[in-house]
């Protein structure tokens, strides 16, 4: 009996810390959310910097350079951040499956 509540008691402490993995995992995705977010802000404030560099003319060129580079940083950060919700959504799918077998284990 006391091997089934040490099995039990382990089956109990596995399930809890996939859960708090799942947890954190889901943290990370809304964090990738925000940066999303960020990217976002950042192309459309270089789309605007890009409308009034045009409309200043001569007198904006310089600004265009420092337009287009503004333009060009979020392109890195929308790649990684998709790359981050893939892993996260992989590791979410895994953990769930791992739940899902203490749980049936436990039965």
């Amino acid at each position: 009996m006391e091997k089934i509540n040490k099995i039990v008691e382990g089956a109990n402490l596995s399930a809890k810390g996939i859960q708090e993995l799942k947890d954190s995992s889901k943290e990370i995705g809304d964090i990738v959310t925000t940066i999303t977010s960020f990217v976002d802000q950042t192309n459309l404030l270089s789309l605007n910097a890009a409308i009034e560099t045009a409309r200043a003319g001569e007198a904006g060129r310089g600004f265009a350079v420092v337009a287009e580079e503004v333009r060009k940083l979020p392109d890195g950060s929308a790649h990684a951040a998709y790359r981050i919700s893939q892993l996260v959504s992989k590791i979410i799918s895994e953990i769930d499956k791992s739940v899902n077998l203490v749980i049936s284990e436990r039965q």
